[in-house]
């Protein structure tokens, strides 16, 4: 999620420094590509580093490469600092299923994953049809937001190597479980 002038959400360190989402959520994918291809996925990432990719570009090539899942990595943000926590989004298209699986059943897999790897709150995952990387594309689609940049306390753990460590691999085996099963019930 995210990218080159897209810095996403801001987080502030104790020390008054900013923190970009977007050069989190690129570490965190970087780790879960890794994980996926050592697993023996066929990987695209849509960004390799920090460029800019919009919004609608994105799920546009999805479709164009025929992808048969969209993952987008992103943590969340608040106007308030209380929230906190991990949660994942789907949605569920009507053609979802002829690939063996649902949007919805990878965004509960994977927030399963999430919630079994990391210290944080389970916020749930959530069906939101408004979201473009979500309706816009023609596979199950899932957006994880791993923990909120503007919660002091989950802003602190975002920063170790242990929650982006812990993420990539909670997301990778809940996608693994989940393509795994397709291919077995078929």
């Amino acid at each position: 999620g995210h990218g080159g002038t897209d810095v996403g959400a801001i987080g502030t360190l104790p020390d008054g420094s900013s923190v970009y989402e977007k050069d989190i959520n690129l570490d965190i994918a970087l780790r879960l590509n890794e994980y996926l291809i050592s697993a023996g996925a066929n990987v695209t990432m849509l960004r390799y580093d920090d460029t800019s990719i919009s919004l609608y570009t994105r799920p546009e090539m999805a479709n164009t490469m025929g992808a048969d899942l969209y993952v987008s990595v992103h943590n969340n943000s608040n106007e308030k600092s209380s929230p906190n926590g991990m949660e994942v989004h789907y949605y569920n298209k009507e053609w979802e299923a002829g690939y063996g699986y649902t949007s919805k059943e990878i965004a509960a897999e994977v927030y399963r994953q999430l919630v079994a790897h990391q210290p944080l709150k389970g916020r749930d995952y959530l069906s939101s049809p408004k979201l473009a990387v979500l309706n816009k594309t023609m596979m199950p689609a899932i957006i994880i937001e791993g923990a909120f940049i503007s919660n002091e306390s989950d802003l602190a753990y975002m920063m170790t190597d242990e929650f982006r460590e812990n993420y990539a691999l909670a997301a990778a085996i809940g996608i693994i479980n989940i393509l795994n099963a397709s291919v077995a019930n078929q």
